[in-house]
């Protein structure tokens, strides 16, 4: 299942890439939502070796999950890729410059799953898509928007 969305932003691609594909405020986002969570690498090392382990609920149950960034290319685009079991979930973003301080954010979320469980989990998520659709566009909205203010205000 592949959702995707995107917002138009009023910051140069640079700077867009560095407060949007931000490990440590993704790091801040998950403990502010107590979600148990530890970096496997260093946590000196670059975000483009970023790797984390951490338990997440998923459709009513805590389930296992390790993530990382695959690809890592500034200021484009990068890559997350997340795997639970059965369950893949990938990220891309891709920054595309509109003017010198303006930049298309370009997010696209391909779920896809292995086990029997797993693929009726995304048989119901197709069901609701619509739904979903909407949801994650309001989500990568959000961001931008939180992204935009954060780099005014640094």
């Amino acid at each position: 299942m592949r959702l995707s969305a995107q917002e138009d932003i009023e910051l140069g691609r640079d700077a867009a890439f560095r407060h949007i594909v931000d490990p440590g405020f993704f790091e801040r986002q998950l403990m502010r939502r107590a979600i148990d969570f530890v970096r496997i690498d260093a946590p000196d090392k670059a975000a483009q070796n970023a790797t984390w382990r951490g338990d997440l609920p998923i459709s009513g149950q805590r389930r296992e999950v390790t993530g990382r960034f695959t690809r890592w290319s500034p200021p484009e685009s990068a890559v997350f890729e997340a795997v639970s079991g059965g369950l893949a979930a990938e990220v891309h973003t891709q920054f595309i410059v509109l003017s010198v301080e303006a930049t298309r954010l370009h997010v696209t979320l391909d779920l896809t799953a292995d086990r029997l469980r797993d693929r009726l989990l995304l048989q119901t998520l197709q069901i609701t898509k619509p739904r979903l659709s909407g949801k994650f566009a309001e989500y990568v909205a959000g961001f931008a928007r939180n992204a935009v203010q954060r780099a005014t205000e640094a």
